[in-house]
């Protein structure tokens, strides 16, 4: 029996890698569909060796190769632990699951840390086993292991240690029960965290509107901030009309707030103070900058604020000071941009 089903793996190696290489594919796909971001998908295809003593080590549970479910074998890892059940879903949505076959190890005990993991036997769905490129794969079965990083950092741990928690001489059981519950915890805080993150992006307009002297700058509510402030809305619609220039919505707010910081603006409040105090010197200044930089037509909306820093340290009238803030982009063309920006400042109403 046991040199049968070898000879029967050895057979069907080759089509069990192709079925490894989809699974991981469709997975993918179907994961990035539901806009999810795993961290790693990894897959492997059981050797023969490790096959062998599986097959001795069961005795006679195993009568023929389609009773093994782990020939082909993925893990997936997730950045949340929150998002392991996420996964999970979609999953057992799209494929055939085997819940005899399946295990949550992630459930312990409550004096129980260590190895968790969720493992999943899947197949493929007999919707997909009738289109003619998945056929041939009806009766594979593919098991999947799926857990937060923290939770596989733990598993590459304990596997380094050479020892699984139950296993561990009783002298050093305190120290790796306290080291699993450190992970454990933190994994739930990062969920925790994630949380508070996504009703703090939710909320920001309000936050804005209600109290703009709490809300720091921070890449959220500078993003917010672009796309609701009524003197923003006035700067972009200067550069359009009197430019004729495109402006495109900004995401990477790092050099903005690396900008802000520079000139001590902490807070939307006072951001806001300032480019009203700054606002018609400000358009001048711009309008003759761009004319003078030409960028080819087009602007990221970021630009507006980056350029009011530029206009903040000239409207300060210390020529070293600017040549300081200009090594904020690095130090090409530092000498170029600065005879620019002198120009644009003369020739505006700054002067």
């Amino acid at each position: 029996m046991k040199e049968q089903i070898l000879k029967d793996f050895k057979s069907k190696k080759g089509d069990l890698e192709h079925f490894k290489s989809l699974m991981i594919n469709l997975i993918k796909n179907l994961v990035e569909k539901e806009k999810v971001v795993l961290h790693q998908i990894v897959g492997r295809l059981k050797d023969s060796n490790s096959l062998s003593n599986k097959i001795e080590k069961k005795g006679d549970k195993y009568r023929q190769l389609s009773d093994i479910t782990d020939l082909v074998g993925l893990r997936i890892i997730t950045y949340l632990e929150s998002e392991v059940d996420i996964i999970a879903e979609i999953l057992k949505k799209e494929f055939e699951t085997d819940e005899e076959n399946s295990i949550d190890k992630r459930i312990l005990k409550n004096d129980q840390f260590g190895y968790r993991s969720l493992h999943i036997v899947l197949s493929l769905s007999a919707e997909r086993i009738k289109f003619s490129e998945y056929s041939k794969f009806a009766f594979f079965k593919c098991e999947i292991q799926i857990r937060s990083i923290l939770q596989h950092a733990w598993a590459e741990i304990e596997h380094d240690l050479g020892y699984k928690g139950v296993n561990i001489p009783d002298d050093f059981k305190r120290t790796f029960n306290r080291l699993a519950a450190l992970l454990e915890t933190a994994d739930l805080e990062f969920v925790k965290l994630k949380s508070q993150l996504t009703d703090y992006e939710k909320n920001i307009s309000k936050l804005i509107e209600a109290k703009p002297e709490d809300v720091d700058i921070n890449k959220t509510s500078i993003g917010s901030f672009m796309q609701m402030d009524p003197i923003v809305s006035e700067i972009r619609n200067h550069i359009v009309a009197e430019t004729g220039y495109e402006l495109r919505k900004s995401t990477n707010f790092n050099l903005v707030i690396t900008i802000l910081k520079y000139f001590n603006l902490t807070t939307i409040q006072v951001l806001q103070k300032t480019l009203i105090e700054d606002k018609s010197s400000y358009l001048d200044f711009l309008t003759h900058y761009i004319a003078i930089r030409d960028f080819r037509r087009v602007l990221n909306e970021n630009t507006i604020l980056i350029y009011f820093g530029h206009y903040l340290v000239l409207k300060g009238g210390n020529l070293s000071e600017l040549e300081n803030y200009l090594m904020i982009f690095g130090p090409e063309n530092v000498d170029e941009i600065t005879q620019d920006l002198l120009k644009a400042y003369q020739n505006s109403n700054g002067y």
